[in-house]
């Protein structure tokens, strides 16, 4: 580690930058910095407002103005540079930090900007490794969106871009987003009809319920107690017509904030694919851009979702091995397709990828009652505590929950399958959504046979492939032979190891030594 300034290069071969070599972030950076700080600080302005009375504007202004003396300094000493090919950033007011990432390391340059980086035509660059887990190697908060153009070509991430921009005259005043230069029509653009009914058929919807309940239940706390007690004798002398109507309501609520959110989160959705990877776009207050190497690309997972599959409707989910982010919304590839629309969109966006040329293969019909067993068993206990709870005649409708149990495990039987083609290995399985994985199969990362004694006993077995990502895709119940044959074919297509690790219940655990 050497310090700026100094001649002689490092023992790692990187050598040292002029003054005039390195860059700071734009100086709206400190704006940033000290927003995103006193936004942390909020309790701590409150408890100077109450504890100091008459000296709380004082102090508040004196931390205020602390705060981004601080920002201004750590926004003077944080410079960066390329750096042999690579990305060098130095940080640090009292104990200095630098890092370099090698431009061969880097698996994608992703952008963001948030509302006060559109006001000043900036962007967030996160530099992400093969290797970095969840959050990014490197992030530049403060970026002109040329600068960020000129480091993804300097560290080899350049957009293939149709027509080159033409240059600007110093003259002409900049515009406060400068949008990327024309390029390849998008493969896939979400409509506002595809977001409103990925809203109200996700399993987001469900969940804004719940916390709009738990948000009342709060409120419910904080208000009198004769409030509270008001409202309970209202609702308990209220008609079956006003219960329908809060229940309507309570509805329609939870479908308004769903919507909402996912305008937020997938608004301006576009999926664009060159050369090398498939850039995506999503966001409305924060627009978020992130890049996907193809070569990192390990497969594809198609939800269809317990509402959306009755309409013909499914979720993409993308498969990247070494990519930080590992959240439903930012795996997501395609927010939602008719699942007719799905062979030509995947052959669009994904050809190495295919589609699987006939329809999935199901398990045998004698796994049919092994689905059936676990749901009817698991329902006995809600069947009896249901004849005990419920009152009178209601307590005959506790019969009804066992039949409940025989169709979801029949469902589970006919929503499973496998196919394998000459590149693609497809598996199938249903709880309440169902899920279609499909891989690469030389890109498995190990695949599994497990049997129990009473799969063993109808000669069956549970298939199971792990992709690099740590995700897998299972199909339960299958012919023991049919998943032998199915595990040897897929370790026999891994390129880079020809015999990765399968198991077995019963055996060792087998791998080829390392290249």
């Amino acid at each position: 580690m050497t310090s700026e300034g100094e001649g002689p290069p490092s023992d790692d071969g990187a050598a040292d930058l002029r003054p005039e070599d390195e860059r700071r972030l734009h100086p709206a950076w400190v704006l940033t910095r000290t927003v995103a700080v006193l936004r942390g600080l909020v309790p701590a302005l409150i408890g100077l407002a109450v504890g100091l009375r008459e000296w709380a504007l004082p102090a508040g202004v004196v931390l205020v103005v602390l705060v981004i003396l601080l920002r201004i300094a750590e926004w003077r000493v944080t410079k960066y540079a390329v750096v042999d090919g690579g990305l060098r950033l130095r940080s640090g007011i009292l104990a200095r930090r630098e890092r370099v990432v090698p431009a061969s390391r880097i698996s994608a340059l992703d952008t963001s900007r948030g509302l006060v980086q559109r006001a000043f035509g900036l962007v967030s660059l996160e530099v992400q490794t093969a290797g970095g887990g969840k959050h990014a190697e490197l992030k530049l908060d403060a970026l002109t969106y040329e600068e960020a153009e000129r480091l993804r070509a300097a560290l080899g991430h350049a957009a293939r871009t149709a027509t080159a921009p033409e240059p600007q005259a110093p003259t002409q005043p900049r515009p406060a987003f400068a949008p990327p230069a024309p390029g390849p029509p998008p493969v896939y653009a979400a409509t506002g009809r595809q977001l409103v009914i990925a809203a109200l058929t996700g399993p987001q919807l469900g969940l804004v319920g719940v916390l709009v309940a738990s948000l009342f239940s709060q409120l419910g706390d904080a208000v009198p107690d004769s409030v509270t007690d008001r409202v309970g004798d209202e609702l308990s002398g209220a008609d079956a017509m006003t219960i329908v109507v809060l229940v309507v309501v309570g509805i329609l609520f939870a479908a308004a904030v769903s919507v909402v959110g996912t305008v937020l989160a997938f608004a301006e959705f576009t999926v664009v694919r060159d050369e090398r990877r498939l850039r995506v776009r999503r966001g409305l207050i924060t627009e978020r851009t992130g890049t996907i190497p193809l070569d990192r690309i390990h497969g594809v997972r198609i939800v269809e979702g317990l509402l959306r599959r009755p309409l013909g409707y499914a979720t993409v989910q993308v498969e990247v091995a070494g990519y930080r982010g590992d959240d439903e919304i930012t795996r997501t590839l395609v927010p939602l397709v008719h699942r007719r629309d799905l062979p030509a969109l995947l052959e669009r966006m994904l050809p190495e990828v295919p589609w699987p040329a006939g329809p999935l293969t199901p398990p045998p019909p004698r796994a049919r009652r092994r689905y059936w067993t676990i749901p009817v068993l698991l329902s006995v206990v809600p069947t009896v505590a249901a004849a005990v709870a419920l009152p009178g005649a209601w307590s005959l409708a506790a019969i009804l929950i066992p039949p409940l149990g025989l169709a979801l495990g029949d469902a589970r039987f006919r929503g499973a399958g496998w196919s394998l083609g000459p590149e693609t290995l497809a598996v199938r399985h249903q709880l309440l959504a169902r899920t279609t994985l499909l891989s690469l199969a030389r890109r498995a990362q190990h695949v599994d046979v497990r049997d129990q004694p009473f799969q063993r006993r109808a000669d069956l077995a549970t298939f199971d492939v792990v992709l690099a990502t740590g995700r897998h895709g299972a199909v339960r119940h299958l012919d023991a032979g049919v998943a032998d044959l199915l595990q040897r074919t897929v370790a026999s297509r891994t390129s880079r190891n020809p015999s990765p690790v399968v198991r077995r219940k019963g055996s060792l655990d087998s791998a080829a030594p390392p290249e």
